[in-house]
């Protein structure tokens, strides 16, 4: 293993971070995944994607992957319960618990997400779930 992959990231709690996409875009990838579901895939969608062996959505690449998905599942869960009739924003709650469990987030470039300093409030525009940018 190089030196490069080395990188423990999240000490022992969370191990080496690894991604599973190649030197294929986040945005190649996305489009891969449009083209399969024949439809834009969700945010939940593409980073089971790019964070899963064999993109098989279930397999996660290492514990913060898999933590991620979970927080992101039950808050979502929780969210469509406690108001099933209201269109719920997937975009913000992702970057809300990638920021919490990561401390940042990657990849949406144009997709117009940002952290106010001065609010703590995630913002969104419309669009896909995958940007330009590799998702990290």
């Amino acid at each position: 293993m190089s030196t490069n992959r080395k990188s423990d990231v999240g000490g022992s709690v969370t191990g080496i971070s690894l991604h599973r996409a190649g030197s294929i875009s986040a945005r190649q990838r996305g489009d891969t995944l449009e083209k399969k579901l024949k439809r834009h895939p969700t945010r939940k969608e593409m980073f089971r994607h790019l964070h899963t062996y064999g993109h098989d959505g279930q397999t996660f690449v290492d514990q913060r992957s898999a933590k991620i998905d979970v927080e992101l599942t039950r808050r979502l869960e929780e969210m469509s319960t406690q108001s099933p009739d209201t269109s719920i924003d997937e975009g913000a709650v992702y970057v809300e618990v990638v920021l919490e469990v990561k401390g940042r987030v990657y990849g949406l470039g144009s997709q117009g997400y940002h952290r106010s300093i001065s609010s703590g409030e995630a913002s969104s525009s419309s669009g896909p779930a995958y940007g330009p940018h590799e998702l990290e």
